[in-house]
């Protein structure tokens, strides 16, 4: 009897701290919060992390979306207002059958990857100055962009052919001066760019096939001295330049064909650097070197 006793005794005690355990162990779990997900005026939403401030997800049609599209500054849902500030990775990738040019309110600081891939927009693209980030592929042969791109200074990152194939963009070129980097293909085939290019200062990589095929440049090609490697390619078929000007005293490195053979040959530079381009890469591509002394 003493025995059984006993033993009912651990038993229950063993029970007891197991309850106790459980009990602490459940109470000590996060609550599971799940984003929450809208529809407003056919755009998805997804309420960001601070609560307060939305992302754009996409068009309830998807692909076979058939809009021009509206992204507002606000939207209200469930009685609460929200700040739009960022369309999301993929929102409207591939919607081919949107229309119409393309505004972005004042609210937007990010644009993420493949945000607007192969979207045919026709008119003009407003990029607005609250703008911080442009993904990968962000506007990816965006075949019916028109006019000048204007990337404003507030920009400090542009992703990788971010821009690539928007072949009838027929305006000039404003790059933000505040990025660091011009990437891979970033602007390649944007045929009908015109004007003069310039490089921001701020810049110091031009990636691989950067500026392919973009042949109505004109003027000079000025790269600035902060400027310390040029890709594969980087400006290929760039013929409309009168005159290639590099003002760094040491040559940025050079990849395979970063410019166009049989078209450049004069290649200005820095006083007293003469002797480091001939002995560079760079003088594959210029037959005569002229020194300018007149800046220092």
């Amino acid at each position: 009897m003493k025995y059984t006793t006993k033993l009912l005794i651990i038993i229950l005690s063993l029970f007891l701290v197991t309850f106790i355990c459980c009990k602490k162990t459940k109470n000590n779990v996060e609550p599971h919060n799940p984003a929450l997900d809208f529809t407003v005026d056919s755009l998805n939403y997804r309420v960001n992390n601070d609560g307060t401030t939305v992302t754009v997800t996409g068009h309830v049609g998807g692909q076979f979306a058939y809009d021009e599209l509206h992204i507002p500054d606000t939207v209200s849902y469930n009685g609460k207002n929200y700040t739009v500030t960022a369309i999301g990775n993929k929102a409207f990738y591939y919607c081919q059958s949107l229309y119409g040019p393309l505004n972005l309110p004042s609210t937007i600081t990010k644009i993420g990857d493949s945000a607007f891939y192969i979207c045919n927009f026709t008119g003009g693209l407003n990029l607005p100055s609250s703008l911080k980030y442009i993904g990968d592929a962000a506007f990816y042969y965006c075949l019916g962009f028109t006019g000048p791109l204007y990337i404003p200074d507030s920009v400090t990152y542009l992703g990788a052919r971010a821009f690539m194939g928007c072949n009838w963009f027929d305006g000039t070129l404003h790059i933000s001066r505040n990025i660091t980097a011009i990437q891979t293909g970033t602007f390649a085939y944007c045929f009908y760019l015109m004007g003069t290019l310039y490089i921001p200062k701020s810049v110091t990589e031009i990636g691989d096939n950067a500026f392919w095929g973009c042949s109505l440049f004109t003027s000079y090609l000025e790269i600035p001295e902060s400027v310390t490697y040029i890709g594969e390619s980087a400006f290929t078929y760039c013929t409309g330049f009168s005159k290639v000007i590099s003002l760094a005293t040491e040559p940025p490195t050079l990849r395979r064909d970063a410019f166009p053979s049989d078209v450049y040959t004069t290649l200005t530079v820095p006083c007293n650097s003469t002797y480091q381009y001939q002995h560079s890469p760079w003088y594959l591509f210029f037959d005569i070197i002229i020194e300018d002394c007149d800046k220092n």
